[in-house]
C-alpha cells in the first residue's frame, strides 16, 4: 500500500517534507496516494492564498528510502487511475504542483519512471543522487503521457534529448540530468547529501525573499514567461491523452503484470 508522509522540518517548520512511501513497490502510486500527494500541495497553497500564516515557505518532495523516487503508477491500480476524469484535479498531482505558489524542490533518489518522472518535472528545482534514473516507458505500454513528459521534457533538455528518452527509450542517469539541465547543482553522492542541499537552498530562498509574496511573484514571472507557448501545448497534450484513455481496453491491458525482457515482473508504470 502506497502512502504519502507530510511533516515539517524539525529545525525549521517553514520547510515541509513530502515523502512518497511504499518501498515494497518502489514508491509506486495508486489513486489514493495520488490524492494524498496532490492534497499536500493543494492544502499548502490554499492556506497561502487565504493568508492563514501557513508555516510552509518551501516544500521538498522525495521518495522513501535510497532506491526509488517513484516507479510511477502501480499496474495493479492502473485501471482505476486511467479511468479518472480529466478534470479530477483532486488526484492530479502535477496540476496541484503547477498551481502551488510555494517553491518546490524535488530530490530524486533512485528511479523516477513515468508519473514519477513527471512529478519531478513539475518541481521548481530538481536535485539528483548518483543512482537517479529517469525513464519514460509510455510508448512501450501503449500510452500517451498527460502530466508533461511530451511538453516539459523537450523544454528542459531539448527536443532531441527528449526524443532519446521518450521515443528511443533511453534511460537518463543523474549525470545526464545535470548535463542536460533537467537537474541542478551537481550529482549528489547520497540522498542525505541531496536533502541537506535542498534544505540549504530552501533556507537561502526564505532568507533572500524575506516574504512569501516576494517568492510568489518571482516564481510567477518566470513561470508565466515560460508558459507563453507551453500552455497551449499542455492543453493539447491533456486533451489527446485523456481522449485516448477512454478508448483503451484497460481490462485487457492491466489484467496481469507485464514481464520485462530480463524476465523480471514489471508491476508499475
Amino acid at each position: 500500500m502506497s502512502r504519502v508522509d507530510v511533516r515539517a522540518l524539525k529545525e525549521d517548520e517553514r520547510i515541509q517534507i513530502v515523502t512518497i512511501s511504499g518501498k515494497e513497490t518502489r514508491n509506486s502510486l495508486d489513486k489514493n496516494s495520488l490524492k494524498l500527494l496532490a492534497s499536500a500541495f493543494i492544502l499548502a497553497n490554499e492556506e497561502e492564498e487565504n493568508e492563514k500564516n501557513t508555516k510552509a515557505r518551501c516544500i521538498i518532495v522525495t521518495g522513501d528510502g535510497d532506491e526509488a523516487f517513484s516507479s510511477g503508477i502501480n499496474l495493479h491500480a492502473a485501471k482505476d487511475v486511467f479511468q479518472m476524469s480529466e478534470f479530477d484535479y483532486d488526484a492530479d498531482v502535477v496540476h496541484a504542483m503547477e498551481k502551488c505558489e510555494i517553491p518546490i524542490v524535488c530530490v530524486v533518489n533512485g528511479i523516477a519512471i513515468n508519473a514519477g518522472f513527471e512529478i519531478a518535472l513539475a518541481a521548481d528545482i530538481v536535485l539528483v543522487t548518483k543512482n537517479a534514473v529517469f525513464l519514460d516507458t509510455h510508448m512501450d505500454l501503449g500510452l500517451l503521457p498527460s502530466w508533461g513528459l511530451s511538453t516539459k521534457l523537450p523544454r528542459a533538455v531539448g527536443a532531441s534529448n527528449a526524443k532519446l528518452a521518450s521515443v528511443f527509450g533511453e534511460a537518463l542517469s543523474g549525470e545526464d540530468a545535470v548535463r542536460f539541465g533537467l537537474a541542478q547543482v551537481k550529482v549528489f553522492e547520497s540522498k542525505s547529501e541531496a536533502m541537506t542541499e535542498a534544505i540549504r537552498l530552501a533556507k537561502q530562498m526564505m532568507e533572500k525573499s524575506r516574504s512569501t509574496e516576494r517568492a510568489r511573484v518571482a516564481l510567477d514571472i518566470i513561470d508565466k514567461g515560460w508558459e507563453k507557448s507551453y500552455g497551449e501545448a499542455r492543453k493539447i497534450e491533456r486533451e489527446k491523452a485523456f481522449a485516448q484513455y477512454k478508448t483503451l481496453p484497460l481490462d485487457e491491458m492491466f489484467k496481469t503484470p507485464r514481464i520485462s525482457g530480463r524476465g523480471k515482473m514489471r508491476s508499475k508504470l
